[in-house]
């Protein structure tokens, strides 16, 4: 494109006179107003003057920002009268890369003034923008249009629910509010549209501006429509889905890049019957290729997290069974991490789980601890152990904090206390290492014996090298937060006396100020009342972080068991 055409384009149909004069109008909203009466009177003057400019200031780039903004100011009559002349061309607007962008924001602006009164005027615009939607069809899979089909769905359903999208920051205007029975129909109806159970779902959701919209499209029947959203997942699994082959037979929509995000969505959604029906007709049968390939091994880690039933988890855990060595770096550990997860919520599967891991990677969890510090390159050795591993793995370290998450937790704490000096170092160093002590002091499953050794390893030796480490430091944090007066003390003298390194460094200087250290050297009666109380409101933090996750297990235990009956009492005559 021409410069020539691009500024011609920009300048639109407004006199020059209009763009000067809503460009002052900018400046004056940037600057405040001596109180809100005031500010009122210039909207009211402005929206007046912008009712007979909208038509040549909304198709202008730099006036269209300004509308954007002066519709999120405006109150109820204003944005009702702006509304009222943009569905009279609706369907022109929509389809403008420029005048879009202010409907759109209109449309986010009528969910804060839709309400439960049978004659709301911004439920009628709403109502009225999506029957015009739908007289023109072929505009809601429109490229230019998705951000308002997806706008309008949004404030229609009245929630915002997260998809893929580069845009989800726009749906920040929104203002959730009671679902409204009117927009059911129009839901329903564009639903069909971006949500097809032919073999023309893939031509939906392999392309990228109408993508988004239909993850939220299914997301929001799942909220909304529970039953709509069961009949249509059963329809998609056995006409949409299933219908389009690659070439080393696996389904196009699995591997395909935009696809595959649908499919991570499709997943979370399905009930029991069709989740089954795609983990025995899909997942199992081309598990290994699906785990080969980065779009792919996406949807399988959604399916393997979002199994209905311990039969569902059982099949997956038994696919995987015996390649847990094999799978604990790159990219396939992740299916260890889903399948972990999955297993929480199926505490009678948890020991077998917890026991095959243990047969293939030792009882002791040290190669997990060691992968989440170094690794990769590992084969078997001679003598039938693995070899050292030499880089970074995200995956192990996932691994490792997911298995904080069971009751059994031995497995772990074994590791963590046969850690070495040099070995303790290096995993508090690591990017992704590092988050193990997180996750490991922060458990309600580790015995406070374990959290105790581990805090331990911040001493007068070691604290120096964490407090000047960016990422130490931070493991540094974590540690202090559990030590006994009497081992703070030990560690801040140890800190006194190289005061001078600790402040050459920017992570250490953080450290000094979240310890008083200053005040440590200065004026130390001060900082022991300081000292003795930050551990009075860790106690209390603690004690109600331990109640509050006894509830939690309590629930999660007794969750689909009926409730014991309480028996009568006879009364005494």
């Amino acid at each position: 494109m021409s410069s020539k055409k691009f500024k011609a384009k920009d300048e639109g149909s407004a006199k020059p006179a209009v763009v000067g004069y809503y460009r002052s109008i900018s400046e004056q909203l940037a600057s405040e107003f001596e109180n809100e009466e005031q500010k009122e009177i210039f909207l009211s003057n402005v929206f007046e003057q912008l009712a007979n400019d909208i038509n040549d200031v909304i198709f202008h780039k730099s006036t269209s920002f300004i509308v954007q903004r002066l519709l999120e100011l405006a109150n109820k009559e204003q944005l009702s009268s702006v509304m009222k002349i943009i569905l009279k061309d609706f369907d022109k607007l929509i389809v403008h890369e420029v005048a879009s962008f202010s409907v759109q924001t209109a449309l986010y602006r009528c969910s804060h003034f839709i309400s439960s009164d049978e004659d709301n005027v911004f439920v009628k615009h709403i109502y009225q923008a999506g029957m015009a939607l739908l007289e023109r069809g072929e505009l809601v899979v429109h490229d230019k249009c998705c951000f308002i089909v997806r706008a309008l769905l949004e404030v229609m359903a009245g929630c915002k629910l997260s998809v893929n999208s580069h845009r989800d920051g726009a749906n920040n205007q929104l203002k959730e509010h009671e679902f409204h029975s009117e927009f059911s129909d129009i839901l329903l109806a564009l639903s069909s549209i971006l949500l097809p159970t032919s073999n023309s779902l893939i031509g939906v959701v392999t392309v990228p501006h109408t993508a988004g919209t239909a993850q939220f499209v299914l997301r929001m029947l799942h909220k909304r429509f529970p039953s709509v959203c069961k009949d249509k997942c059963k329809e998609i699994l056995r006409n949409g889905m299933l219908s389009h082959m690659n070439n080393q037979g696996l389904p196009q929509v699995l591997t395909d890049k935009t696809g595959s995000y649908f499919c991570e969505v499709f997943v979370e959604v399905l009930s029991k019957v069709p989740m089954g029906k795609l983990l025995k007709e899909v997942i199992i049968p081309h598990f290994d290729s699906l785990v080969e390939l980065s779009h792919s091994n996406h949807v399988v880690q959604a399916a393997i997290l979002n199994v209905k039933s311990t039969a569902q988890l059982r099949k997956v855990f038994n696919v995987l069974k015996g390649r847990f060595f094999h799978f604990l770096n790159g990219r396939q550990s992740f299916l260890i991490v889903k399948l972990l997860e999955a297993a929480v919520r199926f505490p009678t599967e948890q020991e077998e789980v917890l026991d095959s891991l243990k047969e293939e990677v030792g009882e002791d969890g040290n190669l997990i601890i060691s992968l989440a510090v170094e690794s990769v390159e590992y084969n078997m050795a001679d003598d039938g152990l693995p070899q050292r591993i030499t880089h970074m793995s995200y995956g192990s370290s996932m691994i490792a904090q997911k298995l904080l998450d069971f009751p059994d937790t031995k497995f772990i704490c074994s590791a963590v206390a046969n850690l070495s000096k040099e070995q303790f170092v290096s995993l508090a160093f690591s990017k992704f290492g590092s988050r193990i002590f997180d996750a490991f002091m922060s458990s309600t499953n580790v015995d406070n014996n374990s959290k105790k050794a581990c805090a331990s390893r911040l001493n007068p030796e070691s604290c120096i090298l964490l407090a000047t480490h960016p990422i130490g430091s931070r493991v540094f944090d974590t540690l202090w937060a559990h030590l006994t007066v009497p081992e703070k003390c030990s560690v801040a003298e140890a800190m006194s006396t190289s005061f001078r390194k600790i402040f050459a460094s920017k992570s250490g200087r953080v450290i000094a100020y979240n310890i008083q250290l200053t005040s440590f050297m200065h004026t130390r009666k001060e900082w022991d009342a300081w000292l003795i109380e930050q551990n009075k409101l860790r106690k209390k933090r603690a004690l109600g972080e331990e109640i509050i996750g006894d509830e939690v297990k309590h629930a999660a235990t007794s969750e689909g068991t009926p409730a014991p009956k309480k028996k009568k009492k006879k009364k005494k005559t």
